[in-house]
């Protein structure tokens, strides 16, 4: 699921995950993905998609050394954080 504030220009999503009790007493554990945590998950699938297109490009460079060539290990990816980010999720970045 998810939820808009007020203005609707923050999003944050929630689910409910079964925990991981071995007995009867299973419990539905609420999980929130805010602001910091989706920022992180979809810095890390764009760094995932960097690194295979970098293997991609390595390993087709056929070109020659011609002018126009494509410099995979030149794209970078990063996150802008502000002053009120989560400490973890910056520790994580780093």
């Amino acid at each position: 699921m998810a939820s808009l504030d007020g203005d609707a220009d923050r999003i944050v999503f929630h689910y409910q995950k079964h925990s991981d009790g071995i007995s009867n007493n299973d419990w539905l554990e609420f999980r929130l993905l805010d602001g910091d945590k989706i920022s992180v998950l979809i810095s890390s699938f764009i760094q995932e998609e960097i690194r295979h297109l970098q293997k991609i490009f390595s390993s087709n460079d056929d070109n020659g050394g011609k002018e126009g060539k494509t410099n995979a290990s030149q794209v970078k990816c990063g996150i802008v954080q502000t002053a009120y980010a989560n400490g973890s999720s910056t520790s994580y970045l780093k």
